[in-house]
């Protein structure tokens, strides 16, 4: 038996694509890779420049929350600089 093939739906570009798909923007993959050097380098800089090692652990944790959606983008910046005793950086929200 054959089965009668599907149409083709067009993509739409401004949706969220599932794990694996190829189907996003250049400014998303941008605006992505920024969003990953900013992480892992604030990860790096919790790690190494402070001399309490549960501040490293912290900072992951909320990176990890941040990723998992189980916090929102204010939140963590709030939490990050009640964690590093930090003054508000109004260009990271």
């Amino acid at each position: 038996t054959q089965s009668t093939p599907q149409p083709v739906q067009p993509a739409p570009t401004c949706v969220t694509a599932p794990p694996g798909a190829s189907v996003i923007s250049q400014e998303m993959q941008e605006n992505v890779k920024k969003c990953k050097n900013f992480l892992a380098t604030l990860i790096k800089l919790a790690s190494h420049n402070s001399p309490f090692p549960e501040t490293s652990k912290n900072v992951k944790a909320l990176v990890q929350d941040l990723l998992d959606a189980k916090i929102e983008p204010e939140e963590f910046t709030s939490r990050l600089q009640t964690e590093l005793k930090s003054s508000p950086q109004p260009y990271l929200v």
